[in-house]
């Protein structure tokens, strides 16, 4: 297989006789090294180098962050999703720490003047989170082996509120003229089914046509050969609107394979010269996952229970269902209009004209007339008013 950059390293598979060999290398020189070393020595019946010698032995202890590094590689992200994001991260952070420097060094001073490197290189904290994530990771491991004394110290963000971006009507209309207009087809479709559907970009692209029955698409949550599963590995079925059955049976029937037969990056370069051509060139936030935004807040908007929003948009915890929806102005506007309706229909008192109870009645918000002993129970029934309403 060919040698695969991965953020700031480059991985190298060798497939043998039904087994596969992989591990990542700081170079490019160094990955093509080993993978013609690999080849021979399997040519010749032995075991390969896989740079964690004896790690079947209970006695196998990693001594550096390099080693480290490559030990969890192998050991818990191989072949799992979670496997290029962490690659990418963790090996960001040995290359800050250094791939030599002792496990017994790395201490809560190492791993600040790695974030503050981080911080100069202009990442945003919640970017800074992602970095440590792995490496934290791997140190709870390393002390929980014995290969540390303890976990150092790692700093974690906790993500502000923000602004959640999500497209307007008129941006939408503008997005899909633009699309008829340059002949841009596929990308049309593929705006249309994701703002119709708030599917995530990886699960949009994999679309096959046995995805679709009966007016729904399935996302199928495990992981197969031919399928990279949903995120949170659960199976999730959206209905579709009208416009979004249309363009994905029409696809079905033009593509065998993939529905979008697009590449991320192919789809991404379509998508920057939409985005430069309406003006939005400077908007960092102009980016496709606002089409799922866009499903998400729409259907808040229109009042859907988040439960529901949830288990369409396949979020794992109802907290993303509320980070990812936008509760704007008009809404706080129409629910403190809905409490004063409701306070009016229970305090307001009766009009000129209108039959007045006797004073020694109290008036309750269920229109009864409670006729009143003493004080003491007067206010016990407006208390009883007040929890009531």
């Amino acid at each position: 297989m060919p040698i695969i950059q991965r953020g700031q390293s480059f991985q190298v598979t060798v497939n043998h006789k039904g087994e596969r060999f992989r591990r990542q290398f700081p170079s490019d020189i160094e990955a093509r090294a080993w993978e013609a070393a690999t080849n021979l020595t399997l040519s010749r019946g032995q075991a390969p180098d896989m740079g964690v010698t004896d790690t079947a032995s209970t006695d196998y202890r990693a001594t550096t962050m390099g080693k480290l590094a490559e030990y969890m590689v192998t050991h818990k992200w191989a072949g799992t999703k979670a496997e290029k994001s962490a690659v990418i991260n963790l090996n960001h952070m040995v290359k800050i720490i250094g791939a030599d420097t002792k496990l017994t060094a790395i201490n809560a001073h190492v791993i600040n003047l790695a974030v503050a490197t981080l911080k100069e290189a202009g990442y945003p904290e919640t970017t800074i989170n992602k970095k440590l994530s792995p490496a934290r990771v791997c140190f709870k491991y390393a002390a929980e082996q014995g290969w540390m004394d303890r976990v150092p110290s790692m700093p974690f963000y906790k993500p502000g509120e923000g602004r959640i971006r999500w497209f307007t009507e008129a941006e939408e209309k503008a997005m899909l003229d633009w699309c008829r207009s340059t002949l841009h087809d596929l990308l049309w479709d593929y705006i249309v089914v994701s703002i119709d559907t708030g599917m995530r970009q990886g699960e949009a692209l994999d679309l096959k046509a046995r995805n679709l029955a009966d007016g729904r698409v399935t996302l199928w949550g495990q992981r197969t050969v031919t399928s990279t599963g949903t995120k949170n590995g659960h199976t999730r079925v959206i209905p579709l609107t009208v416009r979004a059955r249309e363009a994905l049976e029409r696809l079905a029937l033009d593509n065998p394979g993939h529905l979008f037969p697009a590449t991320k990056d192919q789809l991404i370069g379509m998508w920057n010269r939409m985005r430069d051509a309406l003006g939005f060139r400077e908007d960092r936030e102009y980016v496709p996952h606002v089409l799922r935004h866009t499903f998400c807040t729409r259907l808040v908007k229109v009042n859907v229970n988040l439960a529901v929003i949830q288990k369409l948009a396949g979020h794992e915890r109802i907290e993303t269902t509320l980070k990812y929806t936008k509760v704007d102005d008009d809404l706080l506007v129409e629910a403190i209009g809905s409490l004063a309706s409701r306070v009016e229909l229970v305090y307001t008192p009766a009009t000129s004209g209108a039959a007045v109870a006797d004073s020694s009645d109290v008036a309750c918000h269920n229109n009864r007339v409670v006729p009143s002993t003493d004080g003491n129970e007067v206010g016990n029934v407006l208390i009883m008013q007040r929890k009531l309403a």
